[in-house]
């Protein structure tokens, strides 16, 4: 059946099941026991504030920083404070990936993958972890990590999968979050956990351009992010990024 799919948790499912009609008309599990075969069984924390735990599987990291060029002449877009959320949470995946396979050496390590809506936000979060030793993860060809955008990473998956959105208001500037078809392969290249790290406030008040699945041949504006972040809170949980960030320095 065509309304089937093999590739992630439920969970994951029902963020970008919106943009295939939703609980009502979209898609649905592929196999019996596919949320069992999709766990990845880690906890995170940095210091008190727990990140990630094994049961959830979607994480909302709300983010709030300048936007601009990485160099001048840039036409592209960066967010630094976007980019330092990334690579911490980057560090404590790792840490906690690596803890994980320690106590149980059969269990393979997971893959995962950065991908972001701008070039220069893949640049940025690259040279931030350029010198980062990551050893927890999944280093095999087709798994070991990539930072790319989206339109790059089309076709591809990982495990774990930190979409930094970039954008936290309105421009004259292209702006690929409300882009349909590009949202919708952002948030499917996850097969066991889905962190989007980006702002709230903004993506609350965006307008998407829906696939009508009930008309079959036209498109409607939908606040499309309300529901995914509605979702997210029911089947994980939405942090304040620059507490996060803040929870890290304070350990020093």
């Amino acid at each position: 059946m065509f309304n089937l799919q093999y590739r992630c948790h439920s969970d994951i499912m029902s963020i970008f099941n919106q943009f295939y009609g939703g609980k009502k008309y979209g898609l649905q599990i592929g196999v019996t026991g596919q949320d069992n075969l999709k766990q990845h069984n880690l906890s995170v924390k940095i210091k008190d504030l727990e990140i990630i735990s094994p049961k959830e599987h979607v994480c909302f990291i709300d983010c709030q920083g300048d936007v601009r060029p990485y160099y001048e002449g840039s036409t592209s877009l960066c967010n630094k404070v976007e980019a330092d959320v990334v690579s911490l949470l980057l560090t404590s995946l790792n840490d906690a990936a690596s803890k994980m396979t320690f106590k149980n050496p059969d269990v393979k390590k997971p893959s995962i993958g950065i991908i972001t809506l701008y070039d220069d936000q893949r640049k940025m979060i690259s040279q931030n972890v350029k010198n980062f030793r990551l050893e927890g993860f999944n280093d095999d060809n087709n798994e070991k990590l990539t930072i790319d955008t989206v339109d790059s990473f089309q076709g591809d998956e990982r495990d774990i999968i930190i979409l930094s959105m970039v954008r936290n208001s309105k421009s004259k500037t292209s702006n690929f979050s409300t882009n349909y078809k590009r949202i919708n392969v952002a948030l499917s290249r996850a097969r066991k956990l889905l962190i989007i790290v980006g702002s709230k406030k903004y993506l609350s008040n965006e307008t998407i351009d829906v696939y009508d699945i009930q008309s079959g041949d036209s498109f409607k504006k939908e606040t499309v992010f309300n529901t995914i972040l509605k979702e997210i809170e029911d089947r994980g949980k939405i942090i304040n990024g620059n507490q996060l960030l803040r929870h890290k320095y304070e350990q020093f």
